[in-house]
């Protein structure tokens, strides 16, 4: 089940979020993604590294 921004408590503790310190916005990576998940092979590989 999602929780909705367009209320008051979960939009205010989305925000503090977004203000915290170490927050990462990593929606702009779609931009890169997208036309690669739309090739032929749609592959996309991700790893961590320690």
């Amino acid at each position: 089940m999602g929780v909705y921004l367009n209320s008051r408590k979960p939009h205010d503790n989305y925000q503090k979020t977004v203000d915290s310190t170490y927050f990462v916005d990593k929606s702009l990576l779609l931009d890169e993604l997208i036309p690669i998940v739309e090739l032929p092979s749609g592959i996309i590989s991700f790893t961590e590294t320690l």
